[in-house]
């Protein structure tokens, strides 16, 4: 009903979106990503979810083509660098990974989530001793 009421509106997308991601329908929360984009190209948040989006449907070149995308309008946000954490672990990219860790570091709210990430990336690596004490 909101999204009849409002057309132009981007949130009914963007809610409906997370949505099919919690249900596990990557396809569906997809084209809600994309919509919610088309509808405010200067959401930050939705590229954010776009840039999930294509990871969920393992199209990781459209999540690093999408997040250079935003990153070229000033849309830059944690969230993506988070992904792109990913896509670079996935891909076996360290510089990649220490590029994105360096940009979370020292932004409250953020930089212990990174933390968190590059030592889960340690432990799956067999450095779990190298804990520091």
């Amino acid at each position: 009903m909101w999204a009849q009421t409002y057309p132009r509106d981007n949130i009914p997308p963007r809610e409906l979106g997370l949505i099919y991601v919690n249900l596990g329908d990557y396809d569906k929360a997809l084209a809600l990503a994309q919509e919610a984009v088309k509808l405010d190209p200067g959401s930050g948040v939705d590229y954010g979810n776009l840039v999930a989006s294509y990871v969920q449907v393992n199209r990781p070149d459209e999540a690093r083509a999408t997040a250079q995308e935003a990153q070229a309008h000033s849309l830059d946000n944690p969230q993506i660098h988070f992904i792109l954490y990913g896509i670079d672990f996935i891909q076996h990219d360290a510089a990649g990974m220490e590029r994105e860790a360096a940009w979370l570091m020292g932004k409250p709210g953020w930089e212990d989530g990174m933390v968190g990430l590059e030592s889960d990336t340690a432990a799956y690596g067999g450095q779990l001793p190298k804990r520091g004490s």
